[in-house]
């Protein structure tokens, strides 16, 4: 990507660091909202705006729209894991609870196992109908 992009190594570090301040600090704030609008719709409007998000990395053309898109992908990815655990602690009773939440923790190695493969077939995609592997734009 950086190649492509033209990203130097230490803006590609910088957009690291602009995901993970954004995902720490709106952890507990997405927790606060999803008490308040409920889970089901909190977990919606998370797992729909990390996709839009994600879809909008084809667009990253340069330093300002990376760090754009590493800001909002932090800040919408940041309430899924604790929202994940919050709503299964209300929704397990407690002696079923930490067998639940091992799990839903077990599912993303295996998530990682599952899904590596098929990264890496897209991103070997390079050069079909004229995209880059990572992104939807043509290459340079």
């Amino acid at each position: 990507m950086n190649r492509d992009s033209g990203l130097l190594p230490t803006e590609l570090a910088f957009g690291v660091l602009l995901f993970f301040a954004a995902y720490v600090t709106c952890g507990v704030p997405s927790n606060l909202a999803l008490e308040r609008v409920g889970a089901r719709r909190w977990m919606a409007l998370i797992i729909v705006s990390w996709g839009l998000v994600s879809m909008g990395t084809a667009f990253i053309v340069g330093t300002k729209s990376y760090y754009i898109n590493r800001l909002l992908l932090g800040l919408a990815e940041a309430g899924f894991l604790p929202g994940s655990i919050l709503f299964m602690s209300h929704w397990f009773p407690s002696a079923y609870r930490a067998k639940m939440i091992s799990i839903f923790s077990m599912a993303m190695p295996f998530s990682g196992f599952i899904g590596s493969p098929i990264s890496g077939l897209l991103l070997g995609m390079h050069g079909i109908l004229g995209l880059h592997g990572w992104q939807g734009s043509r290459p340079k």
